[in-house]
């Protein structure tokens, strides 16, 4: 008889209180409910831990180093399941996920896979929802890179595949973005990736709409792929976006993503004015 694959899910924390319990009452929802459920708490300095704590079926570790690679290393090294789960702490999984999850690993081809997000549409305004900035995401990352990437909102990873390239992930935070760090270690090391609809999250978070947070994390892609050119990944990456396909999907995503930067652009100095009021919490997320 076939042995059931089990799954963990792993959440790093750092100051999550305001929104981590929608998080994990959504883990609650689920249909098949994880066969762990693990917050790495990051040095919190709120009630997150207590929140956390408040969930019988959570167990809280402690990582001392700051940084979510860190938070990210533990939650991965102390799981016990066949497959990790990674999400944020605003990611509110749909009730099948747990079980979607399974279900698509089970094809054995498969080292990891991830899923799109239902966020907010305008840039401040909490209605309506839409798929298009994480449909677009995975897009624009994917003609960037020439592959497809994880994203650690919300993603999986086989567990055996991680023991692959654990020694292997850069630990710098201002070197890569750390979820696509992974993915080019797996796809370097012959793994599968997929985008699956099944995956699918909610988000309130309107922090990817923050020009500052928008813009360092542009520049940490450039990073990233840099870093891996460097390191030799792609001599041993197959791209499945090249030449005119690759062509035609920037021609394509710029207009769009040019109208993204200006929205988030033009509502910088508001932004600002609201950070300094010390009220970003509610107003980005």
């Amino acid at each position: 008889m076939k042995k059931a694959l089990t799954l963990s899910i792993i959440i790093p924390v750092y100051n999550e209180a305001h929104r981590l319990n929608f998080c994990l009452d959504a883990i609650a929802a689920q249909d098949e409910m994880p066969d762990e459920v693990i917050v790495v708490d990051n040095n919190s300095k709120d009630n997150s831990v207590a929140i956390a704590r408040s969930y019988p079926f959570v167990r809280v570790v402690h990582e001392k180093k700051q940084g979510l690679i860190f938070a990210r290393d533990l939650g991965f090294s102390v799981a016990k399941s066949d497959i990790l789960g990674r999400i944020d702490a605003d990611s509110m999984i749909n009730p099948q996920w747990v079980k979607n999850v399974k279900a698509i690993f089970n094809d054995k081809t498969i080292a990891g896979a991830t899923g799109p997000s239902y966020s907010l549409l305008l840039p401040r305004i909490r209605w309506p929802m839409t798929l298009i900035w994480s449909r677009l995401y995975f897009v624009w990352s994917h003609v960037f890179y020439g592959v497809p990437v994880l994203w650690g909102a919300n993603m999986a990873v086989r567990a055996k595949s991680w023991q692959e390239i654990k020694n292997e992930v850069c630990k710098d935070a201002t070197v890569v973005h750390e979820d696509q760090d992974i993915s080019l270690l797996l796809l370097a090391h012959g793994q599968k990736l997929i985008n699956s609809k099944t995956m699918f999250f909610t988000s309130y978070s309107q922090a990817q709409h923050y020009f500052p947070k928008l813009m360092y994390y542009s520049g940490l892609r450039n990073k990233t792929r840099s870093y891996h050119r460097q390191l030799g990944s792609f001599k041993t990456i197959s791209p499945d976006y090249y030449g005119l396909k690759r062509f035609l999907m920037y021609a394509i995503g710029w207009p769009v993503i040019g109208l993204f930067y200006l929205a988030s652009f033009i509502m910088w100095p508001l932004d600002a004015f609201v950070t300094a009021l010390g009220k970003q919490d509610s107003w980005l997320s």
